[in-house]
């Protein structure tokens, strides 16, 4: 039997996938990556199926961010606009003006155009990266193994939530609740015990994909965190 709640359910997936289906869109996936993780900022590669965003994490490892200086990596929803195998910028160093030249492979860029920080991505760290702390101008470094397993798995639209709850960013501002982190780590670590929660967090996975594909603060508050620590 078929309550209205599965077919409000099964309804918003099937507009998800409808709008997703040119790019060739499958499971369900989630780019997490937690900002100020204290064992060191780490990227979470989560997959799901038809009916569970939250159930496996595919792939994770150390990854670093924006340095303070140049503004650090903003937290928020965002999804990936664009994938480019390689990339040259140039970039002017504005305390110097000394100009260099980038070379960025397997990037994933994420923030919309008119966003003040500028394009952000993901992409390959450079060589001598520090990884699990800033060490960039505003994209995520990610080591070259991971980084290329991702642009294998990533698909135009796959969501990006980034995550965080120390060092705020002059960007932070109305993209990102703070408060929602630590219900973010919890739900990490449920995943990764395999505990069944599809019920108690299929209103989320609706708010959580609907903010990152309009690139929106999503409102999950108490209840958010209710649900999933509720499942001790």
């Amino acid at each position: 039997m078929h309550t209205r709640r599965d077919f409000l359910k099964n309804s918003f997936w099937s507009l998800v996938s409808f709008s997703l289906i040119g790019a060739g869109v499958s499971n369900k996936k989630l780019i997490l990556v937690d900002r100020d993780n204290e064992k060191g900022q780490t990227i979470y590669l989560i997959e799901g199926d038809s009916k569970n965003l939250f159930k496996e994490i595919v792939r994770k490892d150390l990854v670093s961010t924006g340095l303070d200086k140049w503004g650090g990596t903003a937290l928020g929803y965002y999804h990936v606009r664009k994938k480019e195998r390689k990339r040259k910028r140039i970039f002017v160093d504005p305390t110097n003006g000394k100009i260099e030249e980038w070379h960025m492979e397997y990037c994933h860029w994420y923030t919309p155009i008119n966003y003040p920080e500028g394009i952000n991505g993901i992409h390959k760290a450079p060589l001598n990266n520090k990884y699990g702390v800033p060490s960039s101008h505003g994209c995520i470094r990610v080591r070259e193994e991971s980084i290329k397993f991702l642009y294998d798995w990533s698909e135009i639209k796959t969501p990006v939530v980034i995550i965080g709850d120390k060092n705020k960013t002059t960007y932070d501002k109305n993209r990102f609740d703070v408060k929602d982190c630590e219900s973010f780590r919890h739900l990490i670590k449920k995943i990764k015990s395999g505990v069944n929660y599809l019920e108690k967090l299929i209103s989320f996975e609706e708010k959580i994909v609907g903010s990152c594909m309009n690139f929106n603060k999503a409102e999950l508050g108490h209840a958010f965190r209710d649900a999933i620590f509720s499942m001790d």
